[in-house]
């Protein structure tokens, strides 16, 4: 959009600009201000989440799904008229009336075999197909006037110009896609993100953190500029003798009005921290009042003080994030980069909790991009774009399921999951649905993880993909990326384990080793290369964890093998140490 030159946003921009800062001033208890979100180390998160309904929405997915289970239809009773008088009669006593005598279990090959006699005799039959038929709904009744009302339903819901008795089957015993389940598939999703962002909110943050309002008489601040102009309604950096770090963000609504507009916890004055280093250093008042995007040039008379009144000197309470969109499709969220890893951790609980029924077919995917406060925000939300957006990712992949099957296995209506990958505008039928079972294959939806930091505006161009992983040379010989949605607990576990089993310094030798071995040996095609390397890492990790290495389960030892080989251990320590910037206690020296 163009704009005049000498103006720092177009007409349109500064209107939103003005419609923010005067909803914020009503209301402080949210912020605007992507400095406030902004940790210690001086970095902040765009968090995205994302839901792949498109398998949903046209009905794939739903129709893996079962309405009824064999055994309620072999359960089943319905009240038949028989010489004026109503009679309640179970499937197999209906099923004897019209002189179906085969053995009826509640298995699906005698639902075939009925399914099989409807079709053959709707024409030369219909009193018996309308019979067997009529077994199958508990609330509506069908009769030889109404089979082929109802048959020619059927093949208009399911789009079928001929009936089988697969086809048959799988609308009569799966979920189908009417407007009502479409609209909860919807609603759903945008009261999880919702959830999420009340339970970061009540759980994160029930503690929020600080800013001050204070307050300087307005004609003194006016007369000791060096000239007259408008200083109200934009933000300007204060100096603050012995304030550490001296430059303090503060934005001036009016008449002598500021509020600091940057987290606080990195201030020192004195013996001081965080927000009472601020108050008290506020106190002594400031002689240097600058633009934000001009920081040098003081706008006070030289030499000229401004007392803030100790009285107007007040602290505000403010959560930490600041929602860029919610839709029932994506939330995105500009955080605290340190708070991250308890947010994603907050996210797959929730997740995990919600949609315990439908975990491998309705996929989530987590993109986490990491950059300093003034990383131009435009360039963030373009780079998050590019991440995990390509069609590869919304396709399903033959794999194990990944969580635990305890409640799930025998589930009559949600414990069945598709075992091949549909082409395109095919759909599942009954015979393409198996009950859950540990080490089976299925075809599944495990929803993505990818993460990075931008150092500079150009670095959002590494960001690419081929075949699910990400391109460029560094990352094919350092990184796994992107990671499945459930391998976060992973990789949270795994950073545990290392924090608190060695020191930082340890911890930058196994990552440099590592390195340095990988970069040594990535054009090296010996046929024991991988023997070696895992010798190679073995005794890398022992060195590392010295006599700890022993006292480990053998699990976490084979765990930490492991996710040394395949990537994992490199790209925690890259997301932790490089991009977060956690620190690790030195106590494991």
């Amino acid at each position: 959009r163009t704009k005049p030159e000498k103006d720092e946003r177009c007409e349109i921009c500064e209107e939103r600009r003005r419609g923010r800062l005067t909803e914020w001033l009503k209301n402080r208890e949210n912020t605007i201000w992507t400095d406030e979100v902004a940790d210690v180390n001086n970095r902040l998160a765009l968090l995205t989440l994302d839901f792949n309904l498109d398998k949903w929405l046209d009905g794939t997915m739903i129709g893996t799904i079962y309405s009824q289970s064999f055994e309620d239809w072999y359960n089943g009773k319905k009240i038949k008229k028989e010489n004026n008088v109503e009679i309640e009669k179970d499937t197999v006593q209906l099923l004897k009336d019209f002189q179906v005598l085969d053995k009826i279990q509640p298995t699906k090959e005698s639902i075939f075999s009925l399914l099989e006699q409807v079709i053959k005799n709707l024409d030369s039959d219909k009193k018996m197909a309308a019979g067997i038929l009529n077994t199958f709904f508990q609330d509506v009744n069908i009769d030889e006037k109404s089979l082929y009302s109802h048959i020619n339903n059927i093949k208009e819901r399911i789009k079928a110009d001929n009936l089988t008795k697969n086809n048959l089957a799988t609308y009569l015993f799966t979920q189908n896609p009417s407007p009502a389940r479409l609209y909860r598939i919807w609603r759903e999703t945008e009261e999880f993100f919702e959830l999420v962002v009340n339970e970061i909110k009540s759980n994160i943050y029930s503690y929020k953190w600080k800013r001050i309002k204070f307050s300087v008489d307005y004609n003194d601040l006016k007369s000791k500029l060096n000239s007259d102009q408008n200083i109200d309604d934009s933000p300007f950096i204060i100096k603050v003798e012995d304030l550490t770090p001296e430059d303090l963000l503060v934005f001036h609504d009016k008449n002598g009005e500021f509020y600091t507009i940057e987290s606080l916890e990195k201030f020192k004055f004195g013996n001081k921290i965080g927000k009472e280093a601020v108050k008290e250093a506020l106190s002594n008042g400031f002689k240097h009042l600058a633009p934000e995007d001009e920081p040098t040039k003081n706008l006070l008379k030289n030499g000229k003080n401004i007392q803030p009144s100790k009285e107007g000197i007040k602290v505000e309470e403010y959560y930490p994030f600041i929602e860029i969109t919610k839709s029932p499709l994506s939330l995105r969220l500009i955080i605290s980069a340190l708070d991250s890893i308890k947010i994603l951790e907050l996210v797959i609980n929730i997740y995990n909790k919600r949609f315990s029924k439908v975990i491998g077919k309705l996929p989530l995917n987590i993109r986490l991009l990491v950059s300093k406060r003034k990383f131009p925000l435009y360039v963030l939300l373009e780079a998050g774009e590019r991440m995990l957006q390509s069609g590869e990712f919304k396709k399903p992949v033959m794999m194990n399921v990944w969580w635990n099957l305890d409640g799930m296995r025998n589930n009559e209506y949600y414990g069945f999951y598709p075992t091949k990958i549909l082409k395109d505008d095919e759909k599942y039928t009954l015979d393409d649905l198996v009950p859950l079972s540990d080490g089976k294959t299925y075809a599944l939806y495990p929803g993505f993880f990818d993460y990075d930091l931008l150092s500079a505006t150009t670095d959002r161009y590494n960001i690419s993909y081929k075949k699910q992983k990400r391109g460029g040379e560094d990352y094919s010989y350092y990184s796994a990326r992107p990671y499945y949605f459930y391998q976060i607990s992973q990789i949270i576990e795994l950073w545990e384990i290392l924090k608190n089993n060695l020191s930082s310094s340890k911890i930058n030798y196994i990552e440099e080793i590592l390195t340095g071995k990988l970069r040594e040996w990535r054009n090296v095609s010996e046929a024991n290369k991988d023997c070696v390397f895992r010798k190679f890492v073995e005794a890398t990790l022992k060195d590392a964890f010295t006599d700890r290495w022993e006292k480990l389960r053998k699990e976490t030892q084979d765990f930490i093998m492991n996710s040394a080989l395949n990537g994992l251990l490199l790209d925690t320590v890259v997301l932790f140490r490089h991009i977060i910037k956690e620190k690790e206690a030195e106590e494991n020296e």
